[in-house]
């Protein structure tokens, strides 16, 4: 596993409390969407247990001039420091690492939670760089709609046979879906589900819970694709 040099180019906040870094992009890295990537900081300048180190999944696609990644803001020592650091300031990158690999020519279903939804933005970002049309529906959970990032790229996202069903269980007024994704949920919006690969991000007791589901009616352990975040 390589370790690079990189140097942050900007910061914004693209949902509430949730902030999309961008990162220079060394001339010889090369990743999949999907992949993550560990970062370090030179120090922290508030306490934290964890130490100057973490990872994230890469926000950003291949092809894309850039290295993005997107984070909920947790208070951490590490979170406040990466977004007080000097953009002079040079930081390590070991990576790419793991992550989730598409599967081309499969109808694919995609569930995040929440910030989970970072490598679905990689990965259909890449779909439509490389022309892909493999059939893809996005299932997306979140409390509010102010918290879903990314929302506006996938409710834009111009490509054949993609389907995106944000779920907002916190907002009665919500006027979309509204209930908790589980099986009466994924049956009703496909009722040929036996057909699909499916990709699950989000935390650990998400990513659990959903897989062993999956698992009661039918659905392949092989054909089920899963990453856990570790506290947001």
């Amino acid at each position: 596993m390589q370790v690079y040099k990189t140097k942050l180019i900007s910061k914004s906040e693209i949902a509430e409390n949730t902030i999309e870094f961008v990162l220079d992009k060394p001339g010889s890295f090369e990743f999949r969407a999907g992949q993550n990537i560990n970062l370090k900081l030179p120090g922290v300048l508030y306490p934290d247990k964890k130490g100057p180190r973490r990872t994230f999944t890469i926000s950003s696609a291949p092809k894309e001039p850039y290295i993005t990644i997107t984070t909920r803001m947790t208070g951490s020592g590490y979170k406040r420091t990466l977004l007080e650091i000097p953009y002079s300031v040079d930081l390590e990158l070991i990576g790419p690492m793991g992550g989730m690999e598409w599967i081309s020519g499969a109808p694919l279903v995609f569930i995040a939670g929440g910030i989970g939804i970072t490598p679905f933005k990689s990965m259909l970002t890449e779909r439509h760089d490389e022309g892909l049309s493999d059939p893809v529906m996005l299932f997306y959970s979140n409390k509010v709609l102010a918290s879903a990032a990314y929302h506006n790229f996938f409710s834009n996202y111009q490509s054949d046979n993609f389907r995106y069903i944000p779920i907002i269980t916190g907002d009665k007024n919500w006027p979309g879906e509204k209930r908790r994704f589980d099986l009466s949920v994924l049956k009703e919006y496909l009722p040929d589900h036996v057909k699909y690969d499916y990709y699950i991000c989000g935390t650990i007791l998400m990513v659990e819970q959903i897989s062993q589901e999956l698992q009661t009616i039918g659905i392949a352990q092989a054909k089920i694709h899963s990453e856990a975040f570790f506290g947001y």
